[in-house]
């Protein structure tokens, strides 16, 4: 169950947000700050509002593994999730829906998952590039 904390005075805010049957192993904040996402050892992937704690929408499937990281892409419109099932999968932040194919290639678990935005002056490549990397 991931918890809020007051990052000034570290005193936690709220309930523990309830939903997942196994550890969390990571937790992000949409850019817009209204949601939290978790990825855990139960295989999925929850959503939560930040300011009420309650659920949005159903938990999101499709990990036949734990979820090790999770992140947002800057605009907020899309999460990537990273798997012990070596599979990266990338959602619509808005409906919960898997925007595409998993993903494949990695040699071993997926630990972390960070989108980077390269622009157009630095690389001569437009828009958003998801970026992988094994360590």
């Amino acid at each position: 169950m991931p918890n809020q904390w007051n990052a000034k005075t570290g005193a936690a805010v709220g309930d523990p947000l309830d939903g997942h049957t196994d550890y969390v192993y990571s937790v992000a904040y949409s850019p817009d700050g209204q949601h939290i996402t978790s990825g855990s050892n139960d295989n999925t992937i929850r959503i939560w509002g930040a300011d009420t704690g309650a659920a949005v929408g159903n938990p999101l499937y499709g990990h036949s593994k734990p979820v090790f990281s999770v992140a947002y892409s800057p605009d907020g419109q899309y999460m990537i999730s990273g798997s012990q099932d070596r599979t990266v999968r990338i959602w619509d932040a808005r409906t919960g829906a898997a925007v595409g194919k998993p993903l494949e290639g990695h040699p071993g678990e997926v630990w972390a998952v960070a989108y980077m935005v390269i622009r157009p002056f630095e690389s001569g490549i437009p828009g958003p590039v998801l970026q992988l990397e094994t360590l």
